[in-house]
């Protein structure tokens, strides 16, 4: 009967889990598919247009801007479209399976590698969480089962006393 609830046990946080590989996967391909709809400095292109001549003051001020922290976009960031490994259950459950579903974006821009680096984090955390709940689980069903095995000797030493105590002498 406790090998039965424990195994029931293990299987509802399995299934957990799996909802949660699904979850993520499924705000990791959404959000990349949104991130592919972006535009980036890459995407457009320059037109031949004469540059305006603007006055010291205002190139210092841009100059100063830059080196305070206002990030410049350099060319170069979008890279070519990647094939992203989702995650799998056996991340979560460190059981081993071939099975790994991938997304293909259109490009991969630093927020697509925060996106998958996120993904990265979350499904670490998890595993982590994953793991001591098996761990507790186990040590409940130790516990639970030696006290069972007490009780059951517990039962036949109470038994045999009353039988004792009825014989007759």
């Amino acid at each position: 009967m406790l090998n039965e609830f424990v195994n029931e046990m293990r299987n509802t946080e399995t299934t957990l889990a799996k909802d949660f590989v699904d979850s993520v996967n499924g705000c990791v391909q959404r959000l990349l598919n949104l991130f592919d709809q972006l535009i980036t400095t890459d995407d457009v292109i320059l037109g031949k247009v004469t540059e305006k001549k603007l006055p010291a003051a205002t190139l210092l001020k841009k100059e100063l801007r830059a080196k305070l922290g206002s990030q410049v976009v350099a060319s170069g960031l979008s890279k070519g479209g990647q094939q992203i490994r989702l995650l799998h259950i056996s991340d979560i459950t460190h059981h081993v399976s071939s099975k790994t579903d991938t997304v293909k974006t259109a490009k991969f821009t630093p927020v697509h590698e925060e996106a998958i680096a996120s993904k990265d984090d979350v499904s670490q955390e998890y595993r982590g969480r994953f793991g001591h709940v098996m761990e507790e689980l186990e040590l409940i069903s130790s516990q639970w089962m030696s006290s069972e095995e007490k009780w059951k000797r517990q039962w036949v030493s109470s038994v045999q006393h009353v039988r004792n105590l009825y014989k007759p002498s």
